[in-house]
């Protein structure tokens, strides 16, 4: 095994055994925090992705993430908010495996303007915390099984090369 898999395995070890223990033993308001805080460092991460450099911007599109986060929190038990939030949700999945789809027939490569990707990128991270904390709430251990498939998921992609 060379050093960069073992620094990954060593990386997700000392990342997973806390998440653990979060989702396991702690209340759902803490759950909710930690996985707000993963994604307002997903915001930054889309923002960079989506060519938004300026510290100020970065910084703007986070806030309005982590707002969007807080509206949800307060909306959670609201049954048809969240299945609202969810749908639009999938949907927007649905419609990005079309655009996809397409995108790889053509020719040229299609273009999407910024003010769209971080459009985007609310209907991706928004729905995503609120699936989480949902699921969460159901039952902790739904929620790790969910994400024990995700990580095996990604894991096998890794060592399969795609």
């Amino acid at each position: 095994m060379n050093g960069v898999v073992r620094q990954r395995i060593a990386t997700a070890i000392a990342l997973a055994l806390p998440l653990i223990a979060i989702i396991s033993w702690s209340p759902g308001w803490l759950t909710a925090a930690v996985f707000a805080a993963f994604v307002a460092i997903a915001a930054d991460e889309w923002a960079r992705l989506c060519g938004v450099h300026g510290p100020f911007m970065r910084a703007a599109y986070i806030g309005l993430t982590t707002g969007l986060v807080a509206v949800a929190y307060v909306s959670r038990d609201d049954s048809h908010q969240v299945a609202m939030v969810l749908a639009a949700a999938g949907i927007w999945w649905l419609l990005a495996a079309m655009l996809l789809a397409v995108v790889q027939m053509r020719e040229a490569p299609l273009v999407v303007p910024r003010s769209v990707q971080l459009v985007l990128g609310l209907l991706v991270l928004v729905p995503a915390w609120l699936a989480l904390v949902v699921l969460h709430g159901l039952s902790a251990w739904l929620l790790l099984a969910t994400l024990v498939i995700v990580w095996t998921a990604d894991i096998a992609a890794f060592f399969a090369g795609r």
